[in-house]
């Protein structure tokens, strides 16, 4: 486009906006294949200058049905207005100084995402140069024909889309690479990707934890499964009599800041166990205490904390927003309390999980396979051996005098 038509396209621009909004003091934003962004101050008005995309009128009579309806979101501006006379339209949303989106800024990127979900449209032409960061929120604004009613196979393309925006912003043939992304799903730069859904999408408690648990409870194939409630210590003598094939404690162990309660607690796990039988044991991982954001939380530590220490910290839970406290104890204390009590670790696994703050793999959870150890049998000293065998003779002679 040159020069001269640019600007006689953005006198048509202005000279529409102040007849259908009676708008005054414009300026240019930007022009595109689209149209042309201006704004009073107050406001953007996107006006679109071709003929046969506005005649193309559905996508106008969607955007029209939208007035109003993304108020209170973050990262979508309200549209204010639509109009359409002939073959010209533009469309009008509130105007906030803003700097370029430059890559980056996850926790924008995924609010983006879940709000477009929720607001039930997709946005076709997601693309860094279709960002700003405004008021320190990540914002999109090519409002326009690529904003569709949502389905989920859009949504799972916009969402390769504004990953590779976050991930690859810098790279020239970012077009392309969306493109090809479409199809090519095994593409080496979506790597990350599953990551970035589940930070999407965080899986709950349920899938993370119950289920390998249940897994391997199964796999022991048991007669008789004993659940341990941490309030069994507090209930009627008979509760937790005999021995059991498997003995599941499910973050118990986690919540018990006194050591000697913590100690007790695995000698109940040993004497509830059957000597052939399996104590199966989940614990809040101390590996991941300092990943800050995982699928199930964000961990608030106290000021200092330290690995190798026992400590006290909050945890938000992403499902309620509400807080629990946990206990962080390292490998170590875990190891010798289970030696002390008469277990050996059979197995520990990690379950899996992700830090959605990086994209990294995290974990929340150990599991611990504990195999009951035999007490030793107590030996007798040679002096004991020596006397009872003296006693025995002098038994004898006493018996013959």
């Amino acid at each position: 486009m040159g020069a001269a038509s640019a600007d006689g396209l953005r006198r048509r621009a202005a000279a529409f906006i102040r007849r259908e909004f009676g708008a005054a003091g414009l300026r240019c934003l930007g022009a595109g294949l689209e149209g042309v962004a201006l704004t009073d101050g107050a406001r953007v008005y996107k006006y679109f200058h071709d003929p046969a995309r506005v005649r193309r009128g559905n996508w106008l009579a969607f955007l029209q049905a939208q007035v109003g309806a993304w108020e209170g979101y973050a990262s979508l501006y309200p549209l204010l207005a639509v109009r359409r006379r002939g073959d010209e339209a533009a469309l009008v949303y509130p105007y906030e100084p803003s700097e370029p989106y430059a890559g980056g800024r996850l926790a924008g990127m995924l609010t983006f995402l879940r709000e477009c979900r929720a607001a039930g449209i997709v946005c076709r032409n997601a693309h860094p140069d279709n960002f700003i960061v405004a008021g320190g929120a990540l914002k999109f604004i090519d409002y326009g024909e690529d904003i569709r009613a949502y389905s989920d196979d859009e949504f799972a393309h916009m969402s390769r889309r504004a990953f590779l925006s976050y991930r690859f912003h810098f790279r020239s043939d970012l077009k392309s690479l969306m493109t090809r992304a479409l199809t090519d799903f095994d593409l080496p730069e979506l790597a990350e990707f599953d990551r970035f859904t589940r930070a999407l999408d965080p899986r709950g408690k349920e899938e993370l934890l119950d289920a390998p648990l249940l897994e391997r409870i199964l796999a022991l194939n048991p007669k008789s499964v004993f659940d341990y409630a941490h309030d069994a210590e507090f209930a009627p003598p008979a509760y937790g009599q005999g021995k059991h094939d498997v003995v599941v404690c499910s973050l118990v162990l986690c919540e018990i800041a006194d050591q000697s309660e913590f100690e007790r607690t695995i000698a109940d796990l040993r004497r509830l166990t059957s000597e052939r039988g399996r104590a199966v044991v989940a614990v809040c991982n101390p590996f991941h205490t300092f990943t800050e954001r995982s699928e199930l939380q964000r961990r608030i530590l106290p000021a200092g904390a330290r690995y190798g220490d026992t400590f006290a910290h909050r945890k938000a839970m992403a499902s309620t927003g509400g807080e629990r406290i946990d206990i962080h104890r390292p490998l170590d204390a875990y190891r010798r309390a289970f030696t002390r009590a008469g277990f050996a670790i059979e197995s520990v696994a990690e379950t899996d999980g992700t830090d959605v703050a990086n994209l990294w793999q995290s974990s929340d959870f150990l599991i611990f396979t504990l195999k009951p150890v035999p007490a030793a049998r107590p030996r007798v000293s040679l002096l004991i051996k020596t006397c009872y065998m003296d006693w025995r003779i002098i038994e004898r002679l006493v018996r013959h005098q």
